[in-house]
């Protein structure tokens, strides 16, 4: 089974409810950035809390990010971050963890390394799924029939603007989980979330069975609570970006684990 499938599968056998966290790969450096990950796969292992880390492939026109992943993207290609860097480090990742990982990444990327090979790479790597949020659902069905002959997941997206008559082809077509983007705009760090938040979500059930994960402008442990109520994912991308990014030389990552315990404590059971 999938990694992410068995994830979501183990959540709901114990009513659980799974932490999400986004990482820029090779921001600071691709070592750290699976250091991070290994580090925050533990904590949720010693918790009991399901963790799938969300794996950012840098782009130089990233769409939807704010400026503290988008910066993080820049850093991460002026320091020569390249995708077979990338798939390198998961295959190192994979030995020593068991999390699951999905990538985001443009189309473009895929495209350029032709959408095959690409999804081959990424599979054998150890990639579990892959979130490609410049691919309209109505356009996907080649990919779609890449994944799922891999066992790939292919991630859509759901968002408040999304049209009505466009939301049974996405549900439908969603495999692994469904990305809710719980704000109109761009990410990062918000003080709190829709009013409707719940509303939307419980309308979203109503057309799928995979599980629903919501991102964007969570950072708060209160924040991370409320989404635990009504969905199956808490995503967390900005706020994690963001300390990662200021980690200093010798690569302490010691704040990085003060900030994911006091965030995911509202997950524990």
């Amino acid at each position: 089974m999938n990694r992410i499938d068995h994830l979501f599968e183990e959540a709901r056998q114990r009513q659980q409810v799974a932490f999400v966290p986004f990482l820029t790969a090779g921001d600071p450096d691709l070592e750290t950035t699976f250091r991070v990950a290994r580090l925050i796969a533990d904590i949720g292992q010693e918790k009991n809390i399901p963790v799938l880390v969300e794996l950012g492939f840098p782009y130089s026109d990233p769409l939807a990010d704010g400026p503290t992943i988008q910066t993080s993207y820049a850093h991460s290609l002026d320091r020569g971050t390249t995708v077979p860097a990338i798939f390198e480090s998961v295959k190192q990742f994979r030995q020593e963890s068991s999390a699951p990982l999905a990538g985001m990444v443009s189309f473009s990327i895929v495209h350029r390394r032709r959408p095959e090979a690409f999804m081959k790479q990424a599979k054998d790597s150890g990639i579990d799924g892959l979130i490609i949020p410049d691919l309209p659902v109505e356009e996907s069905e080649p990919l779609r029939t890449i994944a799922n002959s891999l066992d790939l997941k292919l991630i859509q997206l759901v968002a408040p603007t999304t049209r009505p008559d466009r939301l049974p082809k996405i549900a439908s077509s969603a495999t692994g989980f469904l990305y809710y983007i719980s704000v109109t705009g761009i990410t990062g760090e918000r003080r709190s979330l829709p009013v409707d938040l719940q509303k939307r979500v419980a309308e979203l059930r109503e057309q799928t069975r995979v599980p629903i994960c919501v991102g964007f402008g969570v950072s708060e442990p209160e924040q991370v609570r409320s989404i635990a109520e009504i969905a199956d994912g808490v995503i967390v991308g900005s706020a994690l970006v963001r300390r990662v990014g200021e980690i200093g030389p010798d690569r302490d990552l010691a704040k990085i684990e003060s900030f994911i315990r006091e965030l995911i404590q509202p997950l524990a059971r």
